[in-house]
């Protein structure tokens, strides 16, 4: 028995080095150097697994970056974080020109850019590490289904064709493919299901009230203010599962930036209903990327109901994030779960615990591309009347909030 502990416990301190190179690299620092903590135990850590790693959590560019430095880099991983560096940069510059070819399809159109390139513009203060793939774009119920017509025109290519299931749930989205090969996915809101609608209160017309300029590709488009930037990333991160490098390097700069005040981001978290999932991802940025600007007393001064938020504690120590395989884990499932309040958060975590035990296994539940399941936004169904029924209802949504 000794020998199998002291084989486990030497498997378990492998993992745990990848784990900590991965996270040093990631967390901000002097990016001109190798962190002196990653390169004392670099030459001893699996490289390969690392590359895996910082391709699951989207931090390719961090870790180059980072060790680019170090004698210890092996020189094959270095060539392949190379590639996929160059590869991530070539699309998120694809991303950030495509913006202007949506501006020109939408004309007077009111429209918004959030997340991937607002992120990168607007708050790193290394752009290029952060990649983005796709160009999110946000436009008020009222004007989606002209959106939708003018970007059509322009050469979008609709790929959503399952209205059966975008009625049932009200997506807050549809996919369009530009003529650039470019994804761009377009919003009448951000949350993309009713029952994440239903919870907060991310009302799309207040984001137009409050939006502010930013920067991208040499030219002036309009993003969500910072209170309501870190609102979003926040809730975005949670429904997603929380487990990802990237959203907690979102979060990071968010608050390095310096652009909100802790009193004010309680005000409008309260406002959007959403305290407890800012609550959560921020405690979960703090603890893994150790953002000394971050104290209790700042996370305490966010307010919101404690029991979740223990909770979330617990389940970070002892399933934390860089731990959770691709399949899920208990820290996706509890980020998931989290809603407006303690009580709808719980049952729907008792919910998905049921689910889990009855399969035996975490659920995958990304049908999104698989064209023959009956959730796939690419699962034909509902037609012309379906499409016609899913644009009348956004614009009623429009109404009922009015």
């Amino acid at each position: 028995m000794r020998p199998l502990h002291r084989s486990m416990r030497e498997r378990i301190a492998r993992v745990r080095a990848v784990e900590r190179v991965l996270t040093g690299c990631v967390r901000e620092h002097d990016w001109t150097e190798t962190p002196s903590d990653v390169e004392a135990i670099l030459p001893a850590v699996d490289q390969s697994r690392l590359v895996d790693l910082a391709l699951r959590h989207r931090v390719v560019a961090p870790v180059l970056t980072s060790l680019a430095g170090s004698s210890a880099f092996d020189p094959d991983v270095r060539r392949r974080l190379r590639a996929l560096t160059r590869m991530d940069h070539l699309r998120s510059l694809q991303v950030e020109g495509e913006c202007r070819h949506v501006g020109a399809a939408l004309r007077e159109t009111p429209w918004l850019v959030v997340k991937g390139p607002a992120l990168a513009r607007g708050y790193y203060r290394r752009p290029e590490l952060r990649a983005y793939g796709d160009l999110d774009i946000l436009v008020r119920p009222a004007d989606f289904a002209l959106s939708l017509e003018r970007l059509s025109e322009a050469g979008y290519r609709l790929l959503d064709r399952n209205w059966t299931h975008l009625l049932q749930t009200m997506s807050g989205e549809v996919h369009l493919l530009s003529p650039r090969g470019v994804l761009v996915d377009l919003h009448w809101d951000l949350t993309n299901d009713l029952a994440t609608r239903e919870s907060y209160a991310m009302v799309a017309r207040s984001f137009f009230e409050r939006a502010e300029p930013v920067r991208i590709a040499d030219a002036e488009f309009q993003t969500l203010d910072p209170l309501d930037t870190v609102v979003h990333t926040a809730v975005h991160a949670a429904r997603s599962g929380g487990d990802r490098l990237v959203w907690m390097k979102d979060l990071e700069q968010l608050v390095l930036a310096g652009r909100f005040t802790w009193p004010a981001l309680a005000v409008r978290s309260a406002e959007h209903h959403a305290i407890l999932p800012v609550t959560v991802m921020l405690h979960r940025m703090r603890a893994t990327l150790d953002v000394p600007r971050v104290s209790h007393a700042d996370l305490r001064s966010l307010g919101g109901p404690r029991t979740w938020q223990w909770v979330g504690k617990a389940v970070d120590r002892f399933a934390p994030l860089l731990g959770a395989g691709p399949d899920g884990s208990i820290a996706r499932m509890y980020a998931r779960s989290t809603r407006s309040d303690s009580r709808s958060a719980s049952t729907e975590l008792a919910r998905r615990l049921v689910a889990r035990a009855r399969r035996g296994t975490w659920p995958d539940e990304n049908n999104t591309l698989n064209p023959a399941h009956p959730e796939s936004v690419l699962y034909d169904s509902g037609g012309g009347a379906g499409r016609a029924a899913f644009l009348d209802a956004v614009l009623a949504h429009d109404w009922e909030v009015t």
